[in-house]
C-alpha cells in the first residue's frame, strides 16, 4: 500500500506542490511513495545459552502501512531458544531507494533477541528518517517468531506479545502454558492450550477483532469477553455466558482442572468495538 503526499487548495491558498497562474487555476501534483522491501532478515541474536523457562516478551513496532504484514508466533518442541525473521519495509520516492535502504539498515539494527536480566526479549523498531523515507513507515512489516514449546517444569510465559500494525496470529496450541498476554493493533487470532492454571489475555486497543480458539474439551474457571454485546459470539458447546457491564462472562468444564482465566477485550474506537469470538479446534 502506498502512502500519498497530497496537495491541498483552499481558494488561492495552496499547500503542497502546485502550478499557479494569474487566474488562480491550480494543477496539483500527487506523489506516491514506493515500497522497498528486504525479506528473510534474521534478528541480531546477542543472547547466551538456551532458554530455560524464563519469561519471553515480544515488541514489534510494525510499520505505518503494511501489506499482508503483522506478527506470527509459533512454538516448536525442537527449539532451544527463541528465533525471529522479518520482512523489512521502508517507503520512499521511486528515485530515492538509497534513503529507503538506509532506513532499513537502521531498522535492522533494532531487530534483536536478548536475554538480559532473566527475560528473553524479541524487539523490532523503526528505522530513522532519511531523505524521502520517514521513520514511522519503516521497520518489520512482517515478523515471524518461533519459541520453545515448554514443558511441565518450564511452562511458557509470553507477556507482553505486542504488535503495532497488521494481523496478529499466535499459535501455541502445542505449548505448555503459564501466561500469555497479547496486545495488537490489527485483527488477532490466538490458538492456545488449556494448561492447568494458565491464563490467556488478549487486548485489541483499536477496536479490532479477536478470535480465541481452545481445545474442544477445555476447562476454564473464568471467561470474560469484553466488547459490544452484539459482537460477542461463541461456538463452544455447553457454554453459557451472562451479561456484564463491559461484555459477557462465564466458565466452562471442571473448575480447577484447566485454564484459570481467559479474557478478550476489544476496546472501543470511534464509537464501537470490534468482534470477539471464542471457539474450539
Amino acid at each position: 500500500m502506498s502512502r500519498l503526499s497530497s496537495t491541498v487548495v483552499f481558494g488561492c491558498l495552496v499547500i503542497g506542490i502546485v502550478t499557479l497562474n494569474a487566474a488562480c487555476t491550480v494543477k496539483a501534483e500527487v506523489k506516491t511513495k514506493n515500497r522497498f522491501v528486504e525479506d528473510g532478515v534474521a534478528a541480531n541474536d546477542t543472547s547466551t545459552g538456551d532458554w530455560n523457562g524464563e519469561p519471553i516478551t515480544i515488541q514489534a513496532e510494525g510499520v505505518g502501512a503494511s501489506v499482508n504484514g503483522g506478527l506470527d508466533v509459533t512454538v516448536s518442541a525442537n527449539a532451544k531458544k527463541p528465533s525471529a525473521t522479518a520482512r523489512m519495509l521502508a517507503m520512499a520516492d521511486a528515485e530515492d531507494k538509497t534513503s529507503a535502504d538506509q532506513s532499513i539498515v537502521d531498522a535492522k539494527a533494532t531487530f534483536k533477541i536478548t536475554n538480559d536480566g532473566g527475560t528473553w526479549k524479541i524487539v523490532c523498531g523503526h528505522g530513522g528518517s532519511h531523505g524521502s523515507s520517514d521513520s514511522g513507515s519503516s521497520g518489520c512489516e512482517k515478523l515471524s517468531v518461533v519459541i520453545p514449546a515448554g514443558d511441565a517444569t518450564h511452562p511458557i510465559t509470553a507477556d507482553p506479545v505486542a504488535s503495532g500494525n497488521g494481523s496478529v496470529n499466535i499459535d501455541m496450541h502445542d505449548a505448555t502454558l503459564k501466561q500469555l498476554g497479547v496486545n495488537g493493533k490489527g485483527d488477532i487470532t490466538v490458538r492456545a492450550p488449556s494448561t492447568k492454571g494458565a491464563s490467556v489475555s488478549v487486548v485489541a486497543p483499536n477496536a479490532d477483532d479477536i478470535s480465541i480458539l481452545l481445545p474442544t474439551s477445555f476447562s476454564a474457571d473464568d471467561i470474560e469477553l469484553n466488547a459490544d454485546k452484539d459482537k460477542i459470539t461463541t461456538t463452544v458447546s455447553g457454554l453459557t455466558l451472562t451479561d456484564t457491564a463491559s461484555g459477557k462472562k462465564g466458565s466452562h468444564g471442571t473448575q480447577g482442572e484447566g485454564l484459570a482465566s481467559v479474557k478478550a477485550t476489544s476496546q472501543e474506537f470511534a464509537g464501537s468495538t470490534g468482534a470477539v469470538s471464542l471457539g474450539t479446534f
